[in-house]
């Protein structure tokens, strides 16, 4: 019985490459609709173009931080799934 991290080790690095490639090419898809588009340019708009007040608090500049953090995240997946689309 393995355990721990262990089950980790069995991963290969191939097989790792080839579900990222599947899963930015589920974004490239799911954001290519102007639906897409449209839920993707709306994210932006509250979390990357969101400026707080100087008053904000520690805890809500964090929270923030991490919105814009999964949003770019999501970004990169969707253009790395187009480039992967195309090829």
């Amino acid at each position: 019985m393995k355990t721990g991290w262990s089950f980790l080790n069995n991963t290969t690095t191939e097989a790792v490459l080839d579900e990222r490639l599947s899963i930015s090419r589920s974004f490239a898809r799911c954001f290519q609709t102007s639906d897409g588009t449209k839920i993707l340019n709306y994210l932006r708009k509250i979390t990357k173009e969101r400026v707080l007040a100087s008053s904000a608090s520690e805890t809500e500049m964090r929270y923030l931080e991490g919105q814009r953090a999964l949003v770019s995240h999501i970004e990169a997946l969707t253009e790395q799934g187009r480039g992967s689309l195309l090829s």
